[in-house]
């Protein structure tokens, strides 16, 4: 069983009566002991990105035959600079991604209401006839 399904949240719901309703489903016990990093939305990405980073520029500083602490300086600096980075780019896109179903969603309630059984506007009449 997946840690992130017994945490709490809040699940956003339209309602005919109001824009929305929200709905708070508690978490278990204990559960937020159970939650890690790793379950972190953009976690993977970001610690991929950075590790390779890291990695490569390390590596390019060993290969110059640079002293073993400036080799170590450069990988761990560069891990850290990728893995914010990435972070904060990720997270700004989710962001932005969230932001737009919102905004949907608030579309297609507004349109639910101005036009309550499903009609559409009808067409405007031709200028020809």
């Amino acid at each position: 069983s997946n840690p992130l399904d017994r945490m709490a949240s809040t699940v956003v719901h339209p309602s005919p009566s109001t824009e929305f309703t929200r709905e708070v489903i508690s978490a278990e016990p204990g559960a937020e002991a159970e939650w890690s990093f790793r379950h972190a939305p953009c976690f993977r990405e970001s610690m991929l990105y950075s590790l390779a980073g890291g990695t490569a520029f390390g590596m390019i500083e060993a290969i110059r035959r640079s002293p073993p602490l400036q080799v170590g300086n450069v990988a761990v600096g560069t891990f850290t600079v990728l893995s914010l980075g990435t972070w904060f780019l990720c997270r700004n896109a989710a962001r932005d991604r969230h932001k737009n179903v919102v905004a949907s969603l608030q579309h297609a309630t507004e349109s639910r209401r101005a036009h309550p059984t499903g009609a559409q506007d009808p067409p405007a009449a031709s200028a020809a006839s």
